[in-house]
């Protein structure tokens, strides 16, 4: 027997079960319920979740950057650096000296006793001479290169530029060595003992050349 179809409905659809009135019974496809109600959201709109790194395990060291404020040197360990510079300039200049001397001395006593006495005056006037060159040079050469003379590098302490945190160069050195150390030995020495009193610790030549003493 032939299917009859009830009046009023296509062939390729049941009816469903009844609804409240006023409803449809037909079903719906979740196009037809669903489209209408979902925001309209522009493609990899959702943030994703902040990634966090992984806590050190328990009992593992977590190291922090250093401080960066310099730390003055002090008297003290200024003052003995400036002993041992000043003992190994002097073993330097008496050996230069005796050298010269005996060059000198000996060279003027084969011309008869008279010139050995002026010799023995040259001698001394050009081993002075060689002691302010050394001197000045050992002072000047390892502060404005590196900053730190072999007094220094014993005690761990070192100048530096205020501006830049570097060694002075040879030009901040010579101001440094030469003039700021003359002035602060002018009177009574008071320019090397103003650091004790001086919040950065600066000597009258620290504060001529533009330098900082600081431990390293």
């Amino acid at each position: 027997m032939d299917q009859q179809l009830s009046p009023g409905f296509p062939s390729d659809q049941t009816p469903a079960a009844a609804g409240p009135a006023g409803t449809s019974t037909f079903p719906q496809t979740p196009s037809d319920s669903t489209a209408s109600t979902l925001p309209n959201l522009p493609p990899h709109s959702v943030t994703p979740p902040p990634v966090f790194p992984p806590n050190p395990p328990a009992g593992t060291a977590v190291y922090t950057e250093a401080p960066t404020t310099p730390i003055y040197a002090g008297f003290g360990r200024r003052l003995a650096a400036a002993f041992l510079d000043g003992a190994i300039v002097g073993v330097v200049n008496i050996l230069v000296g005796f050298i010269i001397g005996m060059i000198t001395a000996g060279g003027m006593a084969v011309a008869g006793s008279r010139s050995a006495i002026s010799g023995r005056f040259l001698g001394g006037a050009i081993a002075q001479l060689f002691s302010f060159l050394i001197s000045f040079g050992y002072f000047i050469y390892f502060t404005g290169s590196s900053g730190q003379t072999l007094g220094k590098k014993a005690l761990k302490i070192k100048v530096i530029k205020t501006e830049t945190n570097q060694a002075p160069g040879y030009v901040s050195a010579f101001l440094r060595e030469v003039v700021g150390k003359f002035l602060s030995m002018v009177i009574f020495f008071l320019g090397y003992f103003w650091m004790i009193w001086d919040k950065e610790k600066q000597t009258w030549h620290d504060k001529i050349a533009g330098t900082l003493v600081v431990k390293v």
